[in-house]
């Protein structure tokens, strides 16, 4: 008894005596924040710009809607994007093609922004197949999709995955999905798309995308963060291929479209 009185008596004895610390918490500068998405193609090319927000208020995105937006092709003259609406810049129709250097300018409170990255080489997915996986541990029975693609040996390769799951794209944190060649170069590759399973009479349209390393790491740093991989060991922001400390990416996109339709 005489042991454990004094270990109680030591714990207040501390307790009394921890000094009380004021710690001022200031919001921190707010920094730029830049979403962009360059496919292959005839597409409409879309920026989206909004500003960070102090991490102890819950407000509203703040939009960024008097920058000047430019998209810069290798050998070309610069394109400026027309503001839409909710931080929105857009160009309709853009006309990017493989092998080519683009940059993207944002001139913002007299700062500029830049990202320049390539565009890779298209891959093509060669196939798209199903196989039932009965649920465990409580989860849901389900079809798992795989792809099937010839991996270039010649060249550094960087994929994601996106899709639209019966119309409705997907792009949530749960489905950045994103893998490289480092253990596989040259090889022919079936991998499932694992993030989720579908269901008898689902439509997957799926787009298997090449892309830089730079955008890569971005979202595998982000994967990282949000715990769809390897947890961080300390919260921090995605990498960035940005200079001037802004945030977001600049990614561009060349690959392959497929669709399935899931049955018994």
């Amino acid at each position: 008894m005489t042991k454990y009185f004094l270990f109680i008596l030591g714990v207040m004895f501390f307790v009394s005596c921890e000094k009380v610390i004021d710690i001022d918490l200031n919001d921190a500068n707010p920094q730029l924040v830049v979403e962009a998405e360059l496919f292959s193609g005839t597409k409409d090319f879309t920026v989206k710009l909004s500003n960070t927000s102090s991490f102890f208020k819950v407000e509203e995105q703040e939009f960024v809607a008097d920058a000047i937006v430019q998209l810069i092709k290798e050998g070309s003259e610069p394109v400026t994007l027309d503001y839409l609406n909710k931080g929105i810049y857009i160009i309709k129709d853009y006309v990017a093609e493989e092998d080519k250097m683009y940059t993207l300018s944002i001139d913002l409170n007299g700062v500029n922004y830049t990202s320049t990255t390539k565009m890779p080489a298209k891959v093509i997915v060669d196939s798209l197949t199903t196989e039932f996986n009965p649920g465990m541990f409580g989860s849901e029975d389900g079809y798992l999709v795989f792809m099937h693609y010839q991996d270039d040996p010649d060249v550094p390769n960087y994929y994601r995955a996106l899709f639209d799951l019966n119309g409705e794209p997907q792009r949530s944190s749960r489905d950045i999905y994103i893998l490289d060649d480092n253990f596989t170069n040259g090889s022919n590759i079936t991998i499932p798309l694992f993030i989720r399973t579908f269901q008898e009479g689902d439509t997957i349209d799926l787009s298997f995308l090449s892309l830089d390393d730079k955008s890569y790491n971005y979202f595998l740093t982000l994967n990282s963060i949000i715990g769809n991989g390897q947890p961080s060991a300390a919260p921090a922001n995605p990498n960035s291929n940005f200079t001037n400390n802004a945030l977001g990416y600049f990614a561009i996109y060349n690959g392959d479209t497929q669709r399935i339709i899931i049955e018994k």
